[in-house]
């Protein structure tokens, strides 16, 4: 802006309920021991989850589109407990533990040459103990199942679900569920 320009304001006037619809997703109304909420731009208010593949696993693989279908476990001989602080499942049956695994290279014989496991999204390498083995757990996995490894469970707990109007309060894409946010009169 040079010097002898001056800012141009623009109002635009509404009323009241025009405005509150426009940047708010519910309003809140409390008379005695009742509070009220009213949905200010169509849908519903209530809790929100959807799974979401790990970062890590993402980086690791390059993109969703070249993560494996298959899933495997690392079977190990229970041999002592150190090896079992990080994210190891006993196996009914006793005598192995096991952990997903993120990676692995076998050689020409089926030999365990390297191997990667996760546990909450954290890949590490792992040390390959005598008489342990890879096996496969599930296969054309979709990566968004609550047996999958490679997601989590993200949420939110108060969402606007279902708008049906556009508000400025939330989101830019005020469609999808986003956190809502309350106007108080």
């Amino acid at each position: 802006m040079k010097g002898f320009e001056m800012p141009r304001v623009t109002l635009h006037e509404m009323c009241m309920s025009e405005s509150i619809a426009a940047t708010c997703c519910y309003s809140e109304t409390t008379a005695g021991l009742s509070t009220i909420h009213a949905v200010l731009n169509g849908g519903n208010l209530s809790r929100y989850s959807w799974r979401e593949v790990y970062a890590q696993v993402i980086e690791f693989y390059g993109g969703i589109a070249t993560i494996p279908k298959t899933h495997y476990s690392y079977y190990f001989p229970n041999l002592d407990d150190v090896y079992y602080d990080e994210g190891a499942k006993m196996i009914s049956g006793g005598g192995y533990w096991s952990k997903d695994v993120a990676a692995f290279e076998q050689n020409t014989e089926g030999k365990l040459q390297a191997l990667g496991t996760i546990d909450d999204g954290k890949i590490s390498d792992e040390e390959i103990l005598p008489g342990a083995y890879v096996s496969a757990t599930r296969s054309e996995c979709d990566h968004m199942t609550n047996a999958c490894p490679f997601n989590y469970v993200r949420s939110i707990d108060y969402a606007h679900v279902g708008a049906t109007m556009p508000h400025a309060l939330g989101t830019s894409q005020w469609f999808l569920p986003h956190q809502a946010h309350q106007y108080n009169s």
